[in-house]
């Protein structure tokens, strides 16, 4: 094989294997993104006594609340969009960052020492910030309602000016808290709604706070994962080498640093991404406004959830990818004929 077929086998693995990875991560993840984003907004309800008061307790509240509410499908609301955009996202991303690597990869050594990983993480997810602003957008929105089927009977009556039988007998408040909170009846009514009210501009509405959690939580991530490999295993050379356990293991931390350490901003980035197009606001008064309301803490809501779906999704991420990329060699070596022309 010439080394421009070479070049062309390992960037159509890499997108391959990226498509697979991020497709099962977040098939793993959504339950618990969808919780994290729920809590993130900061939803205030009136309390009995007149009061506004946060309409989830805590993780556990939402997520029993939920299910009581809308049933178990409801912790997959927003699915379609960021599972396409995972698996775009992540095989893009592993395309940037194995061609940044190979181009700070020292030439006599063939080595990526681990500053030069994370240089490395930083450009893909730089370069993947643009496309995920969009897909998180989009999620985010439907994630936020809440409703069960009577409240989509409502606001589908709504959209269409009806009345339907169900919306009688909710009080008046219910009806039209259902009808505000069901904006969206789907991923493509929420992109054409956003369109029309915000126009295209509006989609990557909190783009600096994806850039700015990208460019660092990226980096910790693939630096994270390459420290780990490196340190359990340091005969493999190279985190592709590690034992399976070890490239599981090292998937759950890196998962952990990633989302630790730059989540203040994803939680602006949320609160950002959920506002409508007259609620126009920056990263620096969002988070200021976040401190004043609810202190520190509130910059950390939903962290538990996040927590509890970075270790098995980012494990199973780099898991996925690693070993399908290492299918897809002892295919392309031992039985060339059944590995397909394009890769």
């Amino acid at each position: 094989m010439s080394h421009s077929d070479e070049k062309s086998f390992s960037v159509a693995r890499t997108l391959f294997t990226g498509t697979v990875s991020g497709i099962v991560c977040k098939f793993v993840e959504q339950p618990f993104d969808t919780i994290k984003v729920r809590v993130q907004a900061g939803t205030k309800v009136m309390s009995p006594s007149g009061a506004m008061v946060p309409e989830f307790n805590g993780p556990w509240d939402c997520f029993v609340k939920t299910l009581r509410r809308e049933g178990f499908t409801a912790l997959y609301k927003g699915l379609p969009s960021p599972m396409i955009g995972s698996a775009m996202e992540v095989a893009s991303m592993f395309v940037v960052y194995n061609a940044a690597k190979e181009a700070l990869m020292d030439p006599e050594t063939h080595h990526v020492s681990l500053p030069r990983v994370c240089l490395a993480g930083s450009i893909a997810g730089v370069a993947t910030a643009t496309f995920l602003t969009p897909v998180e957008l989009i999620k985010c929105r439907l994630q936020v309602q809440t409703g069960g089927e009577a409240g989509h009977a409502a606001a589908g009556a709504a959209a269409r000016g009806a009345t339907p039988p169900a919306a009688s007998a909710m009080s008046a408040a219910a009806a039209g808290g259902a009808q505000q909170q069901l904006r969206y009846r789907g991923t493509m009514h929420c992109i054409m709604h956003t369109l029309k009210t915000e126009g295209i501009p509006g989609l990557w509405r909190g783009w600096w706070s994806t850039f700015f959690r990208e460019l660092v939580g990226t980096a910790l991530w693939f630096g994270t994962y390459e420290t780990v490999c490196r340190t359990l295993a340091a005969d493999a050379g190279d985190a592709s080498d590690a034992p399976p356990l070890i490239q599981l293991l090292a998937g759950g931390c890196a998962g952990c640093i990633y989302w630790g350490v730059p989540y203040p901003m994803d939680t602006v980035k949320s609160r950002i991404q959920i506002k409508q197009a007259t609620e126009q606001t920056s990263i620096f008064k969002m988070f200021v406004e976040v401190l004043k309301e609810e202190g520190v803490r509130g910059l950390y809501r939903g962290i538990g959830p996040t927590m509890m779906r970075a270790i098995p999704g980012s494990a199973v991420a780099l898991f996925t990818y690693e070993r399908s990329s290492r299918f897809l060699d002892w295919l392309k070596e031992e039985k060339p004929h059944l590995c397909p022309s394009f890769f």
